[in-house]
């Protein structure tokens, strides 16, 4: 797993990247570019519920994005993530 916008871009141009999570408020700015991105590169993005502070808590660092490498975790991911 990889957290925040800037590392996360960097593994998705990787090719590293299987899915991408953004908070709910993530600003407009990098939802657009992540999303430009991850639409480039093939790769899975999803919009959680949650808030941005919500996520950092959870992560235990400040982040509106996350990139996850594992392909088993992503596709449960974004079965729990669609059935929000």
């Amino acid at each position: 797993m990889t957290i925040g916008n800037d590392a996360v871009i960097e593994e998705i141009n990787n090719g590293e990247s299987c899915l991408v999570l953004l908070a709910g408020d993530a600003s407009q700015r990098t939802a657009k570019e992540v999303a430009l991105v991850a639409e480039n590169n093939n790769v899975e993005i999803r919009t959680l519920s949650c808030s941005k502070q919500q996520l950092s808590q959870a992560l235990g660092k400040l982040t509106a994005v996350i990139s996850i490498h594992d392909a088993g975790f992503a596709k449960k991911l974004m079965q729990l993530a669609d059935n929000e």
